[in-house]
C-alpha cells in the first residue's frame, strides 16, 4: 500500500511538472513573440534574438519531456516567422504536422508560409525572365504561368491546409491564392 501511494504521488508530481512546463511555454511564447515583433519593427535585432533564445530554451525542455507533442514546434515556427526566417518556420510546422497531422494551428501556419514561399519564388522567376528579356531573351510577353511541379506541390498543399482549417481567413487566403481577387475584400474588412 505504501509503495502504491508513493507511486501515485510521484505520478501526480510528474503530471503537475508537465502542466507547469506547458504553461511556462505558452506564456513565454506569447510574450516573446509579441516582443520580438515589436523589436523587429524598431530594428532591434539583438533584442529580438534574445526573445527567440528564451523561447527556444523553454520549447527544448518541453520537447525533451514530451517528445510526441506538436505544440512546441508550432510555437517555434511562429517565432521563426516573426524573425522572418521563413524556411526554418516551415521546418518547424512540418515537424509539428509529422507528430500531429490534423493540428489546425500548424496547418494554418504551414499554409501561410507556403503561400509566401510560392509568391516569392514566382516573383523571383518573373524578375529573372524580365532580366533575360532585357538582355535579348526571346518572347514577346511575360508568361502567364512560371509554376513548376515543386511550386504546384506548395500550392496544392497550402490549398489543402486552408480547406482543412476552414475559417474565414483561410477561406479568403485560399480564394486569393486560387486567383480570386475578390477575396481581397475580406482582408480590407478585417484590417
Amino acid at each position: 500500500w505504501f509503495f502504491t501511494a508513493r507511486l501515485r504521488a510521484a505520478q501526480r508530481d510528474a503530471e503537475a511538472a508537465r502542466r507547469n512546463l506547458l504553461d511556462e511555454m505558452r506564456t513565454t511564447s506569447a510574450t516573446c513573440r509579441d516582443a520580438a515583433l515589436q523589436l523587429r519593427r524598431m530594428g532591434n535585432v539583438a533584442a529580438m534574438e534574445e526573445q527567440a533564445r528564451r523561447l527556444d530554451e523553454v520549447c527544448t525542455k518541453v520537447i525533451a519531456v514530451m517528445p510526441g507533442l506538436a505544440e512546441p514546434h508550432v510555437r517555434l515556427g511562429r517565432m521563426r516567422r516573426a524573425q522572418m526566417q521563413f524556411e526554418r518556420a516551415l521546418e518547424q510546422q512540418e515537424m509539428a504536422l509529422a507528430k500531429e497531422p490534423g493540428l489546425v494551428e500548424a496547418r494554418k501556419e504551414r499554409a501561410r508560409l507556403l503561400v509566401r514561399k510560392y509568391f516569392a519564388e514566382n516573383g523571383a522567376r518573373r524578375a529573372a525572365w524580365r532580366r533575360a528579356r532585357a538582355f535579348g531573351g526571346s518572347g514577346d510577353s511575360e508568361p502567364d504561368n512560371l509554376e513548376d511541379d515543386e511550386m504546384r506541390g506548395w500550392r496544392e498543399k497550402a490549398l489543402g491546409d486552408f480547406a482543412t482549417v476552414g475559417d474565414a481567413e483561410s477561406s479568403a487566403y485560399a480564394r486569393l491564392f486560387a486567383g480570386d481577387l475578390s477575396a481581397l475584400a475580406w482582408f480590407e474588412r478585417a484590417a
